[in-house]
């Protein structure tokens, strides 16, 4: 399956990369099923080209009906740069809030306090934040924090300490993720979970025109492949929560980046595919936080100041915090966990496909259409 995501995408970067070296004005209408997870991949990919080329790709999502083909014509003509179309009607994706009180039955996220739970990248910026919250909020009891160096990790011994003294057992292990044979040892090692938490990513960050099948590789290798590992290994464990870390680039497309949303995406498709197999799974498309990771070390003030002027806030830690548990205890298999400026997004006159319509700020959304 892997295999054919990686060939898919490659030939669908090819294909339009050739396509944008013309002087055409008609734009290319690229049609492939958003919850395929090809396709699906295919969709993060080419958002982002969207965001670089305006009015020159169009997306579609179609069921090969008669009457679906026969509304091409009229989605061309509308402008919509995005649609999907089932037996001839067209539906255009868009952000919806999803309120506080959008729960499970229970109003709560599962319970944490049994079991282990297994965090990629967790030793990361990201990942220790999650791994202290999940003790410290949810009594988690039991982590497993993988990443490349492990306990050579800068912060492992602190960390480690520190949620052993919350009464939490934690293990840092070294692994290399993106080997599936390491990865099965190292599920094979610990046991049953009941938690997995994948935050793991890379950046190779460069234009849709000079992305090539490497930059692709480079993103897709430690974010898609180890997730659908994950997947498959986890099948037989009683899991309470499966969480992948996307982002809203995936979602909204992000200049320079259709590599790293192409890899979300395929996080964000993954979850629908498990949902369809009634297995836990929930994607969470992050914007961008304040605090400093690996993923945001080299942002000058100038980046910090144009994401900011695009109308996406910065997220504090207890922001994030708090969409973490309020994604984790509503029924939305995808929400995208940011903070939206929307009259800032409306002053700059690029208003991303998937924003509602609307102008109140949302900072917990799903998708829909």
């Amino acid at each position: 399956m892997l295999a054919d995501v990686h060939r898919i995408t490659a030939d669908t970067l090819a294909h339009v990369q050739e396509y944008l070296a013309t002087d055409t004005t008609t734009p290319l209408v690229v049609e492939a099923h958003h919850d395929d997870l090809a396709g699906g991949t295919v969709w993060g990919l080419l958002r982002t080209a969207q965001t670089e080329n305006p009015d020159r790709i169009i997306l579609v999502d179609t069921d090969h009906h008669p009457a679906s083909q026969e509304a091409l014509p009229a989605l061309v003509a509308s402008g919509q740069p995005q649609a999907r179309i089932r037996n001839g009607v067209i539906t255009i994706p868009r952000l919806t809030r999803t309120p506080a009180d959008h729960q499970t039955p229970t109003g709560q996220p599962a319970d944490l306090s049994q079991g282990t739970i297994l965090i990629t990248g967790g030793t990361g910026s990201l990942g220790s934040l999650i791994a202290r919250h999940l003790v410290t909020t949810h009594g988690a009891r039991d982590l497993v924090l993988v990443s490349r160096s492990g306990p050579d990790a800068d912060n492992a011994a602190e960390l480690t300490t520190e949620l052993e003294e919350h009464g939490a057992r934690v293990r840092v292990i070294a692994c290399d993720i993106t080997d599936h044979d390491a990865l099965t040892r190292l599920i094979d090692h610990i046991g049953p979970l009941t938690g997995v938490i994948h935050t793991a990513a890379a950046l190779a960050d460069t234009t849709f025109d000079r992305l090539d099948t490497h930059g692709l590789t480079t993103t897709l290798a430690p974010k898609a492949d180890p997730a659908w590992w994950l997947h498959q290994l986890t099948r037989h464990h009683d899991l309470a929560l499966f969480v992948v870390f996307s982002s809203a680039a995936a979602v909204l497309g992000s200049p320079g980046q259709a590599n790293y949303a192409a890899a979300n995406s395929f996080l964000d498709t993954l979850a629908t595919h498990r949902r369809t197999q009634g297995l836990p799974a929930t994607s969470l498309a992050w914007g961008w936080w304040q605090r400093t990771s690996g993923m945001t070390r080299h942002l000058t003030q100038t980046d910090h100041d144009r994401m900011t002027r695009t109308g996406i806030r910065p997220l504090t830690d207890q922001q994030g915090l708090e969409l973490f548990d309020t994604a984790l205890a509503g029924d939305s298999g995808n929400v995208v966990t940011a903070t939206f400026d929307l009259p800032t997004i409306s002053r700059s006159g690029a208003i991303p496909p998937y924003c509602c319509k609307g102008s109140s700020a949302r900072r917990v959304g799903r998708r829909s259409g």
